[in-house]
C-alpha cells in the first residue's frame, strides 16, 4: 500500500510519467524564444522522470526528445545520455538506463568507459583528422606535408586502432625508415650525411615518429584515453640531430657566383640570386608574385599566410634586387609569378589518381644548386643560402633585432623586441642595403693587379 501511494504521488506531478512510446509522442517542445529574425534565441527544456525506473528521464527541447540516466558517483551527480528516442525503444532505454546505474552503484564512471571503447576504435586516420582540425591553427601547407608523410611512411598503420599500435612496432618503423632512406639512390643525400655527420635517414624517421607523436598526444588532450604514447620507447635511441651549418665560404663565393651565371634556366637562376640577397625562405621565393612587390616604394610585401612565422613580411628592396624584379618585370609576360614555368608537374586528384599539370611557378631552384655543386665540389641546398644571407649580416655586427626582422624570424624574446621595437620597411632599408652591398664585393673575383 505505502508503495502504490508514492506511486500515486509521483504520478499527480506534471513531469512524471509511465515512459511509453505513445506517451512519449504525444510530449509536446519545449517553449522557445526567438530574436526578430525568427531565430532560436533560448530554450527551456522540459525534463520527464519514469515512474518504473528512479531516475530515467526524458529530456524535451525545441526539436529533440533524448533519453538520459541519472544516478550518483561517490557524492557527484552524473546525468548520463543514452540517445535519442527515434533511436532507442522505450525497452531498451530502459534497460541501458539499469546498466549505468548499476555501474554507478558499483563505482563505475560509464562516461570514463564509452572513452576507453571510443579511444580503442580510433584509428590512426581518425587521430590524423582529429590533429589536423585542431583550432584551423596549422596551415595547409603544413597540413599536406604530415599527411604525406603518415600516409608515405606509416600507409599500413593508418587503419590500425591506435590503441594496437606497440612500442615495439613504433622501434621497428622507426629503423626501418632509416635503412630504407640510407639505401635509396645515392646522391644529394651523401653529401647531406657526410656534411651533417650523421647517419642518412636519421631526419626523416625523426620527423615521422615526432609527428606521430604530436598526433597522439593531442587525441589523449581531446579526452581519448589511449594511454601512454609509444613513441617512448624511443626515449634512449633517439639521437639528437646535429644543426646545419653549412655557408658559402667568403673565398668560394666568386666561383660560385661565376657558375650561378652559367645555369641556362633564367627563372631558376633569378630566383637563387633572389634568395641569395634577401635571405628568403625557399618557398616564400618559388611563389613570389607580382602583386607582392611595390616597384613605386621598393617593398616586398608578403601576406601573412603565405610565410612560416605566421606574420606578415614588409622587406625593403635593396638596389641589385630592385634591378632584378624591375627586368623580370619588363618581360614578364601574362603570368602572374616573378617566376613562372612552363614545366609539365604531376597533381594529385580527388580520388588518389594523378593528373599532369603545368605548375604556375617554379618549384626546383634546388636542381641549379646541385649542378654548381656537382661541378665545385660545393653542395649547398636553398636554406643554406639563407644562412649564408644570415652569417654575412651578422658579420656587419647590426642589431640582433634588425636581423630578426630581415629574414622574418621571431622577434628576441625581450621587452623591447616583443612590446616596444617596430621595424618597418624604411626602418630596415639602411641595414638591408648594407647586407647587399657585402654581398656584392664577396661574389666579384678579386682584382689580378690587387
Amino acid at each position: 500500500m505505502e508503495a502504490q501511494a508514492k506511486v500515486t504521488k509521483l504520478k499527480q506531478k506534471k513531469n512524471v510519467m509511465h515512459f511509453t512510446a505513445l506517451a512519449i509522442d504525444k510530449l509536446r517542445p519545449a517553449r522557445v524564444e526567438r530574436d526578430g529574425k525568427g531565430k532560436i534565441t533560448k530554450v527551456w527544456t522540459r525534463k520527464y522522470y519514469d515512474t518504473e525506473l528512479r531516475g530515467f528521464y526524458i529530456s524535451v527541447g525545441a526539436d529533440s526528445k533524448t533519453f538520459y540516466v541519472r544516478g550518483y558517483l561517490g557524492n557527484t551527480d552524473q546525468h548520463i545520455k543514452i540517445g535519442s528516442v527515434d533511436d532507442w525503444s522505450v525497452e531498451k532505454a530502459r534497460k541501458r538506463a539499469r546498466e549505468i546505474r548499476l555501474q554507478l552503484d558499483d563505482g563505475i564512471d560509464p562516461k570514463a568507459e564509452h572513452r576507453k571503447e571510443k579511444a580503442g576504435a580510433m584509428t590512426l586516420r581518425d587521430a590524423l583528422a582529429l590533429y589536423m582540425r585542431r583550432d584551423n591553427r596549422l596551415r595547409q601547407s603544413t597540413k599536406e606535408a604530415a599527411r604525406a608523410l603518415f600516409e608515405y611512411n606509416l600507409a599500413d598503420w593508418l587503419d590500425k586502432p591506435m590503441t594496437a599500435i606497440t612500442r615495439d612496432m613504433i622501434r621497428a618503423r622507426y629503423d626501418e625508415i632509416r635503412e630504407r632512406v640510407a639505401e635509396r639512390p645515392r646522391g644529394r643525400a651523401d653529401y647531406v650525411a657526410k656534411r651533417a655527420k650523421r647517419p642518412t635517414g636519421l631526419s626523416m624517421s625523426t620527423d615521422v615518429m615526432r609527428k606521430f607523436s604530436a598526433v597522439w598526444n593531442y587525441a589523449v588532450d581531446m579526452d581519448n584515453p589511449l594511454g601512454d604514447n609509444p613513441v617512448l620507447a624511443l626515449k634512449k635511441k633517439w639521437p639528437p640531430i646535429p644543426r646545419r651549418s653549412v655557408v658559402i665560404p667568403e673565398k668560394s663565393m666568386p666561383d660560385w657566383w661565376a657558375a650561378l651565371e652559367e645555369e641556362p634556366d633564367g627563372a631558376l637562376k633569378d630566383c637563387v640570386k633572389l634568395v641569395v640577397f634577401t635571405g628568403l625562405r625557399r618557398s616564400e621565393a618559388e611563389r613570389l608574385k607580382w602583386e607582392e612587390i611595390d616597384f613605386k616604394n621598393a617593398i616586398l610585401r608578403l601576406p601573412r599566410e603565405r610565410l612560416k612565422a605566421d606574420r606578415a613580411l614588409e622587406l625593403p628592396l635593396t638596389d641589385v634586387v630592385l634591378d632584378l624584379l624591375k627586368r623580370r618585370h619588363k618581360d614578364r609576360g601574362d603570368s602572374d609569378y616573378v617566376f613562372p614555368t612552363t614545366t609539365i608537374g604531376w597533381a594529385k586528384n580527388k580520388d588518389g589518381t594523378r593528373r599532369k599539370t603545368h605548375p604556375a611557378h617554379i618549384s626546383s631552384i634546388e636542381e641549379p644548386c646541385n649542378r654548381i655543386g656537382d661541378r665545385m665540389g660545393l653542395r649547398v641546398t636553398p636554406h643554406d643560402l639563407r644562412r649564408t644571407y644570415t652569417t654575412v649580416a651578422e658579420s656587419l655586427e647590426m642589431s640582433g633585432h634588425a636581423l630578426n626582422a630581415l629574414t622574418n624570424h621571431a622577434p628576441k624574446r625581450d621587452v623591447i623586441g616583443q612590446h616596444y621595437l617596430v621595424l618597418n620597411a624604411d626602418r630596415l632599408r639602411e641595414p638591408a642595403q648594407r647586407v647587399a652591398d657585402r654581398l656584392q664585393q664577396l661574389i666579384r673575383k678579386p682584382s689580378k693587379t690587387a
